[in-house]
């Protein structure tokens, strides 16, 4: 709600760090990973490569197109953490989907296994 309240200016200048409140409110118990649909927005050809081999390990699903199934989207890490506004970021914002760095996809790697989205 306090996103669509916002001006356009406003709304594009919020990082999906800002969001990450409403997400956490919204999340009841330790998710089952195998019900994740992971998609990805702007990842280069060796990202991708990573994130399929975490989904792997996490036994979740990639997507190739945005659909409300979708739980991820996982976007370049960026020090700013400013996401790229593109047409799959602002899907998954309008639908609480949850927007992590591909940080998150590296310490899901690390640790061979589902990591809590929060800090990403």
């Amino acid at each position: 709600r306090r996103i669509a309240s916002l001006s356009p200016s406003a709304a594009a200048r919020v990082t999906h760090q800002e969001l990450l409140p409403f997400a956490a409110s919204s999340r009841e118990t330790q998710p089952d990973p195998e019900k994740f649909v992971v998609l990805h927005s702007s990842l280069n050809a060796d990202e991708q490569t990573t994130l399929r081999t975490a989904c792997r390990l996490m036994g979740a699903r990639v997507a190739t197109v945005f659909t409300p199934a979708v739980t991820h989207l996982v976007v370049p890490s960026a020090s700013d953490y400013l996401a790229p506004r593109t047409a799959k970021y602002l899907e998954c914002v309008a639908l609480g989907t949850w927007v992590v760095s591909f940080d998150w996809i590296r310490q899901c790697n690390h640790v061979g296994g589902w990591v809590a989205e929060e800090a990403f």
